[in-house]
């Protein structure tokens, strides 16, 4: 099952303790976010969770 692990910023280490928890882990490091991800970068998470629904694996794009 695929699983994504969106976050403000995802430093090496913070990713360790869950890179075991599920095969195909995706880690989303969210530029510009924090804690609230959906309200502070609605667009760059939407596009994350629309790449996991879909396959799709490129790197979302920063809006314009």
């Amino acid at each position: 099952m695929p699983v994504l692990v969106p976050g403000g910023r995802c430093p090496p280490l913070a990713r360790a303790p869950d890179e075991h928890r599920a095969a195909g882990i995706r880690f989303a490091g969210i530029p510009g976010a924090g804690h609230f991800l959906s309200k502070e970068q609605p667009l760059l998470l939407s596009r994350e969770l629309i790449g996991l629904f879909t396959g799709r694996t490129d790197p979302p794009r920063r809006p314009s």
